[in-house]
């Protein structure tokens, strides 16, 4: 999902640009253009605002990155702050 979105937002410049090219010969995009483009950026935003909540770790606990205890692997994980 999220390599979608990161191909989908690559994309997003050329697509604008090549849709303004189409329109520029007819003297600009149409009102009906310009209102759902705008519709699509306030969804982004949305939808971005959502995922950094989504993702955000719970009040007290740290993140702990990977490590190397005894010879192994320890997979990344969060614990509660003890300070």
């Amino acid at each position: 999902m999220y390599r979608l979105l990161e191909v989908i937002l690559a994309l997003a410049p050329f697509a604008a640009y090549a849709a303004w090219r189409y329109t520029a010969a007819d003297g600009g995009p149409p009102t009906s253009a310009l209102i759902a483009s705008g519709m699509g950026l306030a969804l982004l935003l949305l939808a971005l605002a959502w995922l950094a909540a989504e993702d955000r770790l719970p009040p007290g606990e740290v993140y702990v990155p990977p490590h190397i205890q005894d010879g192994r692997i320890v997979p990344a994980q969060t614990q509660p702050n003890l300070h």
